[in-house]
């Protein structure tokens, strides 16, 4: 599920305690079992999105689409009754403004790892993400595989390394040191 996905994104980059130097906020592609289930209730995830947000100016527009995404939205809300596409739509320049809006405080570095299994709603999100990064201090560290396909070439500050497979004998040095 894509808002399982970038709900974790955005779990990590509101509601964890967040890093001094720069930010650090990691997702993956996995399709995750069973929902997503917060470590906090409602409405202590909550209280923290719109602490972290009204520092930025940014309570008003982004906590719906945000406190929805969470799973934090209360019932009933204005927010919840928007047509599908509309909310997908405000969510996705919810999750790419926090992003912009955090690397004006610092530094932030986004994984996604195995982007090769995410669905086409996170795929949405990455791809607004990789448009808008080179106006602000983001790094995206994106890893799939090769048959993973994008639509990134030429974006500016696009690039791209290819890793070839670890050769047999590597893979065999590198378990002898992980496993001893």
């Amino acid at each position: 599920n894509g808002e399982v996905v970038i709900a974790q994104l955005v779990e990590n980059a509101l509601v964890e305690s967040p890093l001094v130097e720069f930010a650090v906020v990691v997702g993956g592609g996995r399709d995750y079992v069973g929902a997503l289930v917060f470590p906090n209730a409602p409405a202590v995830v909550a209280a923290r999105v719109r602490e972290n947000l009204r520092a930025r100016g940014d309570v008003d527009a982004l906590v719906p689409p945000l406190l929805s995404l969470l799973g934090a939205l209360p019932e009933p809300h204005p927010f919840a009754v928007l047509p599908p596409a509309q909310r997908r739509e405000r969510m996705v320049e919810a999750v790419s403004r926090l992003l912009v809006a955090e690397t004006r405080e610092r530094p932030v570095v986004l994984v996604v790892e195995d982007a090769h299994w995410i669905d086409r709603e996170s795929q949405h999100v990455i791809d607004t993400i990789v448009r808008t990064a080179s106006q602000s201090r983001l790094v995206l560290l994106v890893t799939y595989r090769p048959e993973y396909r994008h639509a990134w070439d030429g974006v500016p500050g696009f690039a791209e390394v290819r890793l070839d497979p670890l050769p047999a004998r590597n893979a065999g040095e590198l378990l002898d040191d992980l496993l001893g």
